[in-house]
C-alpha cells in the first residue's frame, strides 16, 4: 500500500505551521483522539499445545500474513492537575493464504507440505497509561508513564485437508516509560513517547516497545488534526503456548478534541 497519501496529509498539517494560531482555551481537561493506523506488518510465531513444539515461521513469506493496512485507533485523556489518565486502544487483523513448503505444526496439529493454509492474525491492544509532568517550563514538559496493558491475541489456520486449529489468548503487562512535549507557538505540539518492558523469568521472555513521535494543531479552541510515526514491537516466549513476535509500524493521521 503506499503511503503517498498519508504523507501529504503531513505536509498539509505542517503547512499550518505559519498560519495565524489563537489562543488555547483554558481548562483543557478532557480529550478525545481518533487517527488511522497505516501499518505495516513483520513477524514469527511458532504455537505449542504444552506437549508438541510448534513449527517456527515468518507471518509474511511463510504464511502469506503481512504487508500494509490500516486500522482504527483511539485515545482518550483526563487532566488531574500534573497527572493525566490516558485510555488507548488500536486493533489490527491480517489475513493470509500459502501453501506450505515443509510440515507446519500449530498448536499441536500438523498442517503437511504442499498443503494450501489460511491463517487469520488479530490482535487488539488496550493501554490504560497514568503520565505525571515532571518538569513543567511552559514551552516544553517532560514527564514519566507508567501503563497497565493487555494485548489479546487470536490466530486461527485453517488447512484444506487437516482442518483447522485456534489459539485465543489474553496477555497482560505493565509497561513503564517517557514523555517529551513541545509547544513551539500558539496550538502547535510536538510529542514524543517511549514505554516498554523487558524481562525472562523462569522461561518467560518478554518484550514490548511502543514509541511514537506525533505533531499535532490545535485551533478553534478544542478542535485539531495530527500526524506522526508510531512502531509497536510485542515479543514474547511463553512455556505455555510458544513464541508470538510482531512489529507493527507506520504513520497515522487524524482528528482531536478537547474541553
Amino acid at each position: 500500500r503506499s503511503f503517498r497519501p498519508a504523507l501529504a496529509l503531513l505536509a498539509a498539517l505542517g503547512l499550518l505551521v505559519v498560519l495565524p494560531s489563537p489562543a488555547l482555551a483554558l481548562g483543557d481537561y478532557v480529550g478525545v483522539e481518533a487517527a488511522p493506523w497505516m501499518q505495516g506488518l513483520d513477524g514469527q510465531i511458532a504455537i505449542n499445545d504444552g506437549s508438541t513444539q510448534g513449527t517456527r515461521v515468518d507471518l509474511d513469506n511463510n504464511l502469506g500474513v503481512g504487508g500494509d493496512d490500516t486500522i482504527g485507533t483511539a485515545r482518550a485523556w483526563f487532566r488531574l492537575g500534573p497527572m493525566r489518565l490516558v485510555l488507548d486502544y488500536a486493533s489490527a487483523s491480517r489475513s493470509g493464504s500459502a501453501r506450505l513448503n515443509n510440515d507446519l505444526t500449530f498448536n499441536g496439529t500438523t498442517f503437511a507440505a504442499s498443503e494450501r493454509v489460511r491463517t487469520d492474525l488479530s490482535m487488539d491492544m488496550y493501554r490504560a497509561d497514568l503520565s505525571v509532568t515532571l518538569l513543567n517550563l511552559h514551552a516544553v514538559q517532560f514527564g514519566f508513564d507508567t501503563a497497565a496493558n493487555l494485548a489479546s491475541i487470536d490466530i486461527r489456520m485453517a488447512g484444506s485437508t487437516s482442518g483447522s486449529e485456534r489459539l485465543s489468548q489474553n496477555v497482560p503487562f505493565p509497561t513503564v516509560g517517557l514523555h517529551v512535549a513541545v509547544n513551539p507557538v500558539g496550538g502547535l505540539k510536538i510529542l514524543g513517547e517511549m514505554s516498554g518492558l523487558a524481562f525472562n523469568v523462569s522461561g518467560n521472555k518478554v518484550n514490548i516497545l511502543d514509541s511514537r513521535l506525533q505533531l499535532e494543531y490545535y485551533f478553534l479552541h478544542s478542535f485539531g488534526i495530527m500526524g506522526g510515526y508510531r512502531n509497536y514491537r510485542f515479543d514474547i516466549e511463553a512455556n505455555d503456548y510458544g513464541t508470538v513476535r510482531t512489529t507493527y509500524s507506520g504513520p497515522y493521521i487524524g482528528v482531536g478534541f478537547k474541553f
